[in-house]
C-alpha cells in the first residue's frame, strides 16, 4: 500500500518520528480509503451554473508503483466560473493524451452538467481539439502555446 508513493512502512517510521508512536498499516489503509472517497465525491459531484471558460491540459508526473517509477498522464479542467472566479473541475489520472482519454474526460465533463461553455484552451494536442469538437461543438477552441505565451483560435 502506498500513500502518494510512500510506502506504509515508511509511513509508520515518519509517524513515529514525528508522534513517538508508530501508525498501523491498516490505519493507513484506511485513511487512504477515506481520502480516495472524498477524491471520487469531488470528481464525481455536480457541476453547477455556468463556466464560459474551460482551461483543458494534460500533465506528467513521476508515481510509484510498487517500487517502479514511470510517468503517469493526469488530465485537468480549470474553469473560470460566472462569477469570474478559476476553479478546478476536475482531475482524472491514469489516463494518455490521446483522442480517446479526452473524450471520456470531456464527456464526463458534459454528463456531470458542464454549461455554457464558450471558449476552450489548450495544447496543440490533436486529440484534444477534437475530443472538444464532438462534445461541445458550439463551442470555440483556441490553442496556446506555453512556450511564446500565445493562442490561436480555431
Amino acid at each position: 500500500m502506498y500513500l502518494a508513493g510512500v510506502s506504509v512502512r515508511r509511513v509508520e517510521d515518519i509517524t513515529e518520528a514525528l508522534w513517538g508512536t508508530k501508525v498501523s498499516a491498516g490505519t493507513v489503509s484506511k485513511l487512504n480509503q477515506k481520502v480516495y472517497g472524498h477524491i471520487d465525491n469531488w470528481r464525481n459531484r455536480p457541476l453547477q451554473g455556468k463556466y464560459p471558460y474551460v482551461y483543458l491540459d494534460g500533465i506528467y508526473l513521476k508515481r510509484n508503483w510498487g517500487g517502479e517509477y514511470e510517468n503517469v498522464a493526469i488530465l485537468i479542467a480549470m474553469a473560470v466560473n460566472e462569477e469570474g472566479y478559476r476553479e478546478v473541475i476536475d482531475a482524472s489520472e491514469g489516463m494518455k493524451e490521446d483522442k480517446t482519454s479526452w473524450l471520456e474526460f470531456m464527456k464526463s465533463l458534459k454528463e456531470r452538467g458542464l454549461t455554457g461553455t464558450q471558449l476552450f484552451i489548450g495544447d496543440k494536442c490533436l486529440g484534444l481539439l477534437e475530443a472538444v469538437n464532438e462534445t461541445f461543438p458550439e463551442a470555440k477552441f483556441q490553442r496556446c502555446n506555453a512556450q511564446s505565451n500565445s493562442c490561436s483560435g480555431r
